[in-house]
């Protein structure tokens, strides 16, 4: 299994092949690298000058999503099998209180608090390297985004659980109040979401399960409205906003779409990067405008 790694800065795209699998990434908070984690507990680093560092994750597990706390570079990693490791000044493995794959994880902007998200609606909160269980949400969990000024996060979600029971697709936590609330339905899984970076709305993309039809929404704070756009075979499932909104996109099967990054602003969606045997699980925005988004030939959007 292969990689690609695909870096637009200054307007330029470049991509770097890597050996292995890796699914979720993290910039340090000041933008100097990037953490990669996947498969077979792979983790490595990718500076500014592209250059390339393996790290020790002290797992073999398959890891899923990281997180760097924006104060200190702190990584909360999570994977499958209810894996869960910091890694700070200290390497620390932590009992998750689940046996679930673990898909999404995500500091709050203070550093103080985490999310983590998997199958079955696992929804943890970690905080003082101890982790307390906030519920099950029914339906597989797939991105978290808190918001920028506050203790608020968004939670994205499949629309149908096992058995094809209907579950929310989008969930508001308010840490402050420890209040969990349902804030969408419909037939589409809701993917990837980011909040703009002064907290004004948040974006969420995914597909409709049903027409396969690609969906990109606006939430205002209590609502999401579609934003329109031209939709041939997009299925995007993950969302970075930087100085404009980045999707990445999988197929749900081979021959039916491509890997594609692409920017939307003004109204317009533009593709930067096409491709069709590196399919994308995940991308990101640094603070310096750097974009970066990983690609591997297993990504499908029921598994990123």
């Amino acid at each position: 299994m292969s990689t690609i790694v695909v870096l637009y800065e200054n307007r330029e795209v470049q991509t770097i092949p890597l050996k292995g699998r890796f699914r979720g990434l993290a910039w340090d908070p000041k933008g100097d690298f990037a953490t990669l984690v996947g498969d077979n507990g792979k983790m490595l680093r990718v500076f500014s000058d592209r250059t390339v560092r393996e790290l020790d994750s002290g797992t073999a597990s398959n890891l899923r999503s990281v997180s760097a706390n924006p104060n200190d570079g702190a990584l909360l990693i999570a994977g499958n099998s209810g894996t869960l490791l910091y890694l700070g000044e200290s390497k620390i493995s932590i009992r998750a209180l689940t046996v679930e794959n673990l898909r999404a994880v995500s500091w709050n902007a203070q550093g103080t608090i985490a999310l983590i998200g998997g199958n079955s609606g696992v929804l943890l909160k970690y905080a003082n390297l101890s982790v307390g269980n906030l519920g099950y949400l029914r339906a597989n969990l797939r991105r978290i985004a808190w918001h920028p000024r506050d203790d608020r996060a968004l939670i994205t979600s499949n629309c149908f659980a096992e058995q094809f029971l209907p579950s929310a697709n989008l969930f508001h936590y308010d840490s402050d109040r420890d209040q969990l609330q349902e804030a969408n339905r419909s037939q589409a899984d809701l993917i990837g979401v980011d909040w703009e970076p002064n907290g004004d709305f948040a974006v969420v993309a995914g597909y409709d399960i049903v027409w396969h039809t690609g969906i990109i929404a606006k939430f205002n704070g209590t609502d999401l409205s579609p934003i329109k756009f031209e939709n041939k075979q997009f299925y995007p499932v993950a969302v970075a906003i930087g100085e404009s909104v980045a999707f990445c996109t999988a197929v749900t099967q081979p021959g039916i779409g491509t890997g594609s990054l692409r920017l939307l602003k003004d109204g317009e969606l533009r593709t930067i990067f096409e491709n069709d045997r590196y399919y994308f699980s995940t991308v990101a925005w640094n603070k310096h405008g750097s974009l970066m988004a990983l690609g591997s030939p297993a990504n499908r959007t029921f598994n990123c």
